[in-house]
């Protein structure tokens, strides 16, 4: 029986539209006492992006995190999809392509310890670029 999930940072990344209903931080205000509260503590990190260099750059640092201190994180991501990947703020765009290989990168500097959720429509196709057979 597989080791059952182990965690210790919830990083929530938003990237919505000024007029949209700021989800990821009203997710991250419910969800910062709790993990304060935790024993052991969790860390709890919100991260409001706007371009498409923010957004890789954050999953980058969070691998990196991960790598260093061995953090295993859950990621909350908030944004606007589409059949071929998520929208940013700027309106720039990153295709499910994009996010193989950092989110690859926490997963590994995770020890295969990473859960990963994607508010944003089709989120699913994700699953079309990151196949069983590739590196976890």
């Amino acid at each position: 029986m597989p080791p059952p999930l182990h965690f210790d940072t919830v990083h929530i990344i938003e990237t919505l539209k000024a007029t949209d209903r700021p989800t990821g931080e009203l997710l991250f205000s419910r969800i910062e006492p709790i993990a304060n509260a935790s024993q052991p503590r969790v860390n709890c990190r919100l991260s409001r992006v706007h371009t498409r260099e923010q957004f890789l750059r954050i999953l980058w640092s969070i691998a990196e995190d991960a790598r260093l201190h061995g953090h295993s994180p859950i990621l909350q991501i908030e944004a606007h999809g589409c059949p071929d990947g998520i929208a940013v703020s700027s309106g720039d765009f990153l295709t499910w392509i994009d996010l193989k290989d950092p989110l690859t990168a926490i997963n590994w500097a995770s020890r295969l310890n990473l859960l990963v959720m994607l508010a944003a429509c089709n989120g699913a196709n994700v699953a079309k670029v990151i196949q069983p057979v590739d590196r976890s």
